[in-house]
């Protein structure tokens, strides 16, 4: 027992210049490590962020599926626009198809049609 004693004298002289040089890089080092935490944990949110509103807008596509587009020459931005361009039409031309439904021509037309299936 009286050697461990010794042992941890030994280790426990270091010069006081020693000490303060390693208590400031121990601290540096877990001021660092906290940063590259919050970092990490912002760069994964944000990752996460960007899966989820893939897998909203059906832009996550298989390996396979994406070498096939790529192979074609179109990319996921490509088709990513061009399903927003299809939408934007068929919502005007339901808008449209409205409107004229609810106009006198339109409804006209459309009791024109029913006597004709009667």
């Amino acid at each position: 027992m009286n050697q461990t004693q010794i042992v941890d004298r030994e280790m426990i002289n270091v010069s006081k210049e020693e000490y303060e040089q390693l208590k400031n890089l121990t601290d540096r080092l877990i001021e660092d490590k906290k940063e590259m935490e919050e970092e990490f944990k912002e760069i994964l949110s944000h990752v996460v962020e960007e899966v989820e509103n893939r897998e909203q807008l059906g832009e996550l596509l298989s390996k396979k599926e994406f070498e096939s587009f790529k192979a074609a020459g179109l990319s996921p931005e490509k088709i990513n626009m061009t399903i927003t361009k299809q939408e934007q039409t068929i919502n005007d031309l339901k808008e449209r198809l409205l409107k004229l439904e609810n106009s006198k021509l339109g409804k006209l037309q459309r009791k024109i049609w029913a006597m004709r299936k009667k």
